[in-house]
């Protein structure tokens, strides 16, 4: 087993259908690896990248606005008078974000139920 790095992941049609490039950092050097054929696995992959930007979106959201928050609290409460509390976040706020994160995934159903029909309509086949 070699430990590797991805450096870079594209999407793109060719004459065989849709294909992911992966270009990965080993010890040995660079290495490609093109993966075609395989419409479940690109449907599975975008809508796990969709998941995975979303979440991270809005980890680093709640992590920015906490820093904010803490660190103008005492500007704010010396020059307007305003007492702003760290504890924003109540059951409320997290139903919203997890709406948030369930929307994006149900919008990502459209692009990536397109690519696969694509990858079929070029002529791959499912199979199981």
């Amino acid at each position: 087993m070699t430990n590797a790095f991805l450096l870079t992941r594209q999407w793109r049609d060719t004459r065989e259908g849709v294909a992911l490039d992966l270009w990965w950092a080993t010890e040995q050097g660079s290495c490609w690896t093109q993966i075609t054929g395989q419409d479940v696995v690109f449907f599975a992959l975008a809508i796990l990248e969709v998941l995975l930007i979303c979440s991270s979106a809005i980890v680093f959201a709640i992590a920015l606005l906490t820093l904010l928050l803490w660190s103008l609290q005492p500007w704010l409460l010396s020059e307007w008078g305003i007492q702003l509390a760290l504890n924003f976040m109540t059951s409320q706020q997290g139903y919203y974000l997890l709406a948030i994160l369930l929307s994006s995934v149900v919008l990502s159903l459209v692009p990536a139920f397109n690519a696969c029909r694509r990858a079929l309509g070029d002529g791959l086949a499912v199979k199981y």
